[in-house]
Formats: C-alpha cells, sequence, structure tokens
C-alpha cells in the first residue's frame, strides 16, 4: 500500500451536465468544487507527512474507494426510537443515486489534482463500494496500491 486516509463529508459525484448560457457545466458545480478541494487537501496533508515517498506516481496503482454516505431519515424510527434504524434498513445496500462511476470520478480526478499521480490513467484497477453509515462519520475512504510499476 503506498497511501491510505479518510475525508470526511458527504460525498459528491462528478459528471452530470446542463447547459447554462450556452455552456456545459457541472449540476453540483459548487459543492463538487468544495469536495474536490477537501480531497486535495487531504491527499496533500498525507503526501506531506510522507515525505520519503516520490509523488506524483508515474506506474501502474490500483485504488480502492469506500464512499460512506448518512442514511436517509426515514431509515430510522421515530420519537424515543429516532437513532434506532428500522429493521427492514439495517442491511440496506446502497443501490440509488449517486452514481458510482460519477463519484469515483471526482476522486480520480481530485487525486490527480493533488498530484498523487501524473495522471489518472495510470489507475489500473479501481474498487469502489458505497453504503449508508449509521455510526460513525460520512465520507469517503481511500487506499491507493503500487502495482509494480515505477517503486515509490
Amino acid at each position: 500500500m503506498i497511501m491510505h486516509f479518510f475525508v470526511p463529508g458527504t460525498p459528491v459525484p462528478q459528471g452530470s451536465k446542463r447547459v447554462v448560457r450556452g455552456r456545459l457545466i457541472d449540476v453540483n458545480q459548487d459543492s463538487l468544487r468544495q469536495w474536490r478541494s477537501a480531497i486535495v487537501r487531504q491527499a496533500q496533508g498525507w503526501i506531506s507527512t510522507h515525505r520519503p515517498l516520490r509523488f506524483p506516481l508515474d506506474g501502474p496503482v490500483s485504488v480502492v474507494v469506500g464512499f460512506d454516505f448518512p442514511r436517509p431519515k426515514c431509515h430510522f424510527g421515530t420519537g424515543r426510537n429516532a437513532h434506532i434504524v428500522k429493521s427492514r434498513f439495517r442491511e440496506a445496500l446502497m443501490a440509488v443515486k449517486p452514481d458510482l462511476d460519477k463519484l469515483v470520478r471526482a476522486v480520480l480526478d481530485a487525486l490527480t489534482d493533488a498530484g498523487v499521480w501524473v495522471d489518472d490513467s495510470r489507475v489500473d484497477s479501481i474498487s469502489a463500494t458505497k453504503s449508508w453509515v449509521t455510526d460513525g462519520e460520512p465520507g469517503i475512504r481511500i487506499w491507493v496500491f503500487d502495482d509494480g510499476g515505477e517503486r515509490v
């Protein structure tokens, strides 16, 4: 493993576009800009505390990303049970928007901006999951692994 870190916050997808005054812009442009900046700050902070490693990476890497989203209110009981997840939602998979590929796109582009690798084309394998978080903080967990290219 080359690096591992957590970025707190609600993940924001990248890729949905709309036309405004003849220009294509991201649907969630402001929140996306803030989200990517948070990823860049965390990645650069990790890099600065692990200086013997050489960045940006210029060989094949694999990336593992876990997206943790806050549960919607409908997953919880009411009244004195407002903090308890209803039994039918305890094992619920997050098969709802946002799209996983658009979430990954935002992360890979932010890691490129942070100087983790020369270009996200160096990523030869991605594993990504999205899930509901009940206890703990929403955000993303990111791992980057060296796949045998240029040694870091």
